[in-house]
């Protein structure tokens, strides 16, 4: 049912994802190129387990730019809702910061898709900002 549910939101997400109709396919067919490194982050969260209740991403599948934004979105909020950091899903700093790496990339595509969620979003990506600062000051 929650698999349901998220694929009829991208779908909504999707269709005001452009401005006007001319610009929809041009968005939506835009592919990540198969080289791209941000699939080894991809395949990194799927690997500890924060994609792969997603329905979205298999290791190996070719993503648009639009389907990046989604997962980046989810894996942000899963990576958020853990209380004890680093335990559940053995999530390190570098994690983290790929996962940051991704909402910066695809920030153009999630605020077309979520405007209604970016104070949420902003809110998350500070908190995961405090924790790598917490990891400069235990490192120093």
């Amino acid at each position: 049912m929650k698999k349901i549910f998220f694929i009829f939101i991208l779908f909504i997400s999707i269709l005001s994802f452009a401005e006007n109709e001319q610009d929809i396919i041009p968005r939506i067919l835009e592919i990540v190129p198969q080289d791209n490194p941000d699939y080894k982050i991809l395949d990194r969260l799927y690997d500890l387990g924060i994609l792969k209740d997603s329905g979205l991403y298999k290791p190996g599948t070719i993503l648009p730019r639009r389907d990046f934004a989604a997962l980046t979105l989810f894996a942000l909020i899963k990576v958020d809702n853990i209380k004890d950091f680093g335990i559940e899903y053995y999530i390190t700093f570098s994690d983290l910061r790929n996962i940051l790496k991704l909402v910066y990339e695809y920030s153009p595509e999630i605020v077309k898709m979520f405007p209604k969620k970016l104070d949420e979003i902003n809110d998350k990506v500070t908190r995961i900002e405090k924790r790598l600062q917490l990891e400069v000051k235990i490192n120093s």
